[in-house]
This record gives C-alpha cells, structure tokens and sequence, in this order.
C-alpha cells in the first residue's frame, strides 16, 4: 500500500511548515487558506492550477495501452480508474512547467516509455501517437494557432523598407569571466524571444546569435572575427532558449567587453536588446575545476547508464549511516528510480500531473517498492518541505530541463541536511552547434521542452556558483553522475 499523503508538507505560497487536510481531496494552508486539490491520490501543490473535465477520443484505446505500457493488471477497477485519470486535463501559467506536465502522454504517444515488457505493435503505437496528439496539444502548438493570424509575412525588400527592431532579452549566460587570448571556443547562452514574430536563422534573412569585441571604454574593435551562432529552431514568440555560442577572443591580454547581441544578414545588427559583458584576456588558460575528472567510456544504452547509475546511488546513500534515509526525487514521473527497491522516507515530486498519477496506481497495485513512495505535483524549485528535511535529493536525467541550474540546485541544498548530498545523475554532457543536433532532441525542442546540455567546465562553475562541492563525480562518455554536497561556507 502506498503511503498516506504527506503530513509534513509545506504551503508553497506563504511557506507554512505544516498544511492540514481540510476534507478527503483538499489540502488546506491554516495561515494563508490557499487550498491545493488532491486528485487520484496526487497532491497538486500549485495555486494556480487548472482542472477541466475532458472526453479524449478512443479514451479505451489510451487506457489499454497505458495498462500495457505500465504491466498494471487488466481488471475492471483499473480500467476505470485509468478512465477517470485521463477524463481530466491540467493546466499552469508558467510555460515550462505547463510542456513538463504533459510528458507522460507524450511518451506515451511516441513508444518512448521504458517498460518491462514488450510495447504495442508499431500500427498501433503511430495511431496511438496522432490520438493522443490530438487530445493534448502542447502549449507550444496553443501558442502557434493564436499567434498565427498576428504573424506578418517578412520583410521583401530589406533595403528600401527599415527593419522592425527585434525584440530580445538575455536571461543568463555561462560564460567565463576569464578567457584565453587566441582561442575559439563554445558557452552557453540563454536567450527569450520578447517579441511577436519568429526568430529564425533561415530563409534569404537569417537571423543569428553574434558578438561584438569592445575595449574596456567600450570602442568596438574590428580585427577579431565575430561568428555567426545559428538557432537549432525558430524561436517562438515568449520562447526561451539555452544554446552554445560560438566565440573567438582576441589576441591581447587585458580588460575587454563582450556585447551579445542578435544579426539578421544583409540587414541589420539588432543591438538594442544586447548584453554587455566584462571579460579578462589572459595567455594562461583560466582554471578548470573539471579537469581532474577522469572521463570513462561511454555505455552504450540509456537503460544501462541509469543501471549503473542506480548503482552509484546505493553505494553513496550507505555513506549516510541510516537504514531509512529520506530521499526525493524529482522527475521520476510514472516510472522513479526509487521504485527499484530502495528502502527508506521515500517522495517523488514531479509537474505530471497524469505521470504521477500513474505511478501512485503502480505503486499501490503492484508495489513497486516496500516501503511505498508518495506522489506529489510541485516545483522543484519549490520544494513543499521544511529546510534540511531530506538526507538526499536525486534526480535521473532531470536537471538539465531547468531553465536556472544555479537557481535551481540552490533551492535544492537548503532541503537536505548538513551531512547529505545531491546526486544528480545522467546528466548530458556536451555541446551541439546550430542545426547539428540529435533529431529527438530539436524535437523537444520544436515542442517546447526546455532541451539544453552543458560541457564538464560549465558544470562545475555551476556547482561552484551554488554553493555546492562535488563529493564523487562519475563520467562515462556524455553522461555525468555528481554527488554533491554543501560547501562549509554556505
């Protein structure tokens, strides 16, 4: 049997240690009166969540695959339960959050879901995909059809008629603040699309990522070259987006200024919404806290990089000296790594609302794990526990989906106690340019799905900026397994 819902749970909105169960399907804040649905046995802790009844067509087809896809018993209770999992449709106001909340179907939809046996004929699945397609259409394709009678074709004659300013805003960047003279090299960058039109990088008027080397007063320097950085897709309207630029310094150490900005070829430098950056120019590499990472070889499938990492995990929670650690992950969806017998105070937070849902059916029908998980819809950079409740927080494959890695792995450490740690595991490692990226991964992209990846270098700077130390790194090939912990001076 899966645990009763979690009596220790925080209001996310006011913070309140402790929220009260007003009747069967509510929790409610004693201090603010913000009250959070619970539905299907899966507290949704989110103020501003939307709940609306649905009829998805071929709703059986749907709950039969699922009951296949998941190995849940084919009864009659099942099959209505799963009837009455899908009859309901969520909606939230941030947009990431409202794509991630809808990844389950999607996998669903695309033969993607990792199970013990074998999936549906391929027929099936592709006809299952458009079904499902259509029932839950992704923000992104929300946005598109609203947008689509505002968009204006471009601008034919570039010359004779003058640009509409772009309008852009750079969220964040990781670049380092000390770079090598004489060196080409890729960092991340984010950037949002502030305005109502695509920015694409095709067409006979690209639009590309680009740079400016200034001095220090600020006098453009014309001797250094300035790339071009394409985008992998055409960024929507409200749009955000992490990607490598690609970035060549110049050959004289000192203080200079690096300005982001946007091109369109053959019209125009949009400066207007660009970033200004302090950069030191030095003839020695700055330093890499990575490098002393040893980089292994690569295993060969996502199943076995998650085994291994599994692995690493148990080895690591023994160092905890307690047979019950309390441990969440987040980003488990229907399918946690925790069910996978480890043993203690078990949680897995997620955005899924049908996810979760899912996985607390699993878990109470075919008790996935002894000691049982509870299931809870909420931020994880919200989390809804007291500070330093937890002796470890895991994610498999997750972090990297966060808009704020910083931001996020801060909010992290004050939920786990001073003696425990961070394993953030699977993560990928490395950096695609333009267009030369895997297909499945411009499709999340296309989708809305906050897709970005990160070189060892970055990651550490990450850690470093979030008051974190790494305890034990793993790499094998492209995937990073870190386990961190709090610096003492945090």
């Amino acid at each position: 049997m899966a645990p009763a819902i979690a009596t220790n749970l925080c209001c996310v909105r006011c913070q309140t240690p402790t929220l009260v169960k007003a009747e069967p399907q509510t929790l409610r804040c004693h201090t603010c009166n913000t009250t959070y649905p619970i539905v299907h046995g899966v507290p949704i802790l989110f103020a501003d969540v939307v709940i609306e009844p649905t009829a998805p067509p071929q709703l059986e087809t749907i709950v039969t695959t699922v009951i296949t896809y998941q190995g849940l018993p084919p009864d009659q209770a099942i099959q209505d339960t799963l009837s009455a999992i899908f009859s309901k449709k969520y909606g939230f106001s941030d947009f990431l959050i409202d794509v991630e909340s809808q990844q389950y179907l999607d996998r669903i939809a695309s033969s993607q879901v990792t199970t013990t046996i074998a999936p549906p004929d391929p027929d099936h699945a592709v006809s299952l995909k458009a079904t499902i397609k259509s029932f839950v259409p992704t923000p992104l394709r929300q946005k598109l059809r609203q947008l689509r009678s505002k968009l204006q074709p471009p601008d034919p004659d570039p010359v004779s008629v003058p640009p509409a300013p772009l309008k852009y805003e750079w969220l964040g960047d990781y670049l380092p603040r000390t770079m090598r003279s004489n060196h080409c090299f890729t960092g991340n960058v984010r950037l949002q699309n502030r305005g109502n039109q695509p920015i694409v990088s095709e067409g006979k008027y690209p639009v590309r990522l680009a740079y400016h080397w200034q001095t220090a007063h600020g006098e453009r320097l014309s001797d250094i070259p300035e790339h071009r950085t394409p985008l992998p897709i055409a960024l929507q309207p409200d749009q955000s987006i992490t990607l490598p630029m690609l970035i060549e310094t110049p050959n004289t150490p000192g203080k200079y200024q690096l300005q982001l900005c946007l091109v369109q070829e053959h019209v125009c430098w949009h400066e207007g919404n660009g970033q200004t950056i302090s950069i030191t120019i030095t003839t020695e590499p700055p330093v890499d806290r990575s490098a002393i990472w040893h980089v292994g070889e690569v295993i060969p499938s996502y199943h076995d990089d998650h085994v291994k990492a599994l692995d690493h995990l148990r080895s690591q929670l023994q160092t905890l000296g307690t047979d019950r650690p309390k441990i969440l992950e987040i980003g488990g969806n229907a399918r946690p790594m925790l069910f996978c017998g480890i043993p203690g105070e078990l949680y897995n937070l997620d955005v899924d609302v049908h996810g979760l849902q899912i996985g607390n059916l699993m878990d109470e029908t075919i008790k996935q794990n002894p000691d049982g998980i509870t299931f809870i819809c909420a931020d994880a950079n919200a989390i809804p526990f007291p500070d330093g409740y937890f002796d470890c927080i895991t994610m498999f494959a997750s972090l990297h989906h966060f808009p704020n890695l910083r931001t996020t792995l801060r909010s992290l450490a004050q939920k786990i106690q001073p003696d425990g740690f961070l394993a953030m595991l699977c993560e990928p490692v490395g950096h695609f340019y333009g267009t030369e990226i895997d297909p499945s991964f411009r499709e999340e992209l296309l989708k809305g799905v906050n897709e970005q990846s990160f070189s060892l270098p970055e990651y550490a700077a990450i850690f470093q900026d979030a008051g974190l130390v790494p305890d034990r790194i793993i790499i094998d090939g492209y995937s990073l397994k870190a386990f961190l912990k709090k610096s003492p001076a945090t």
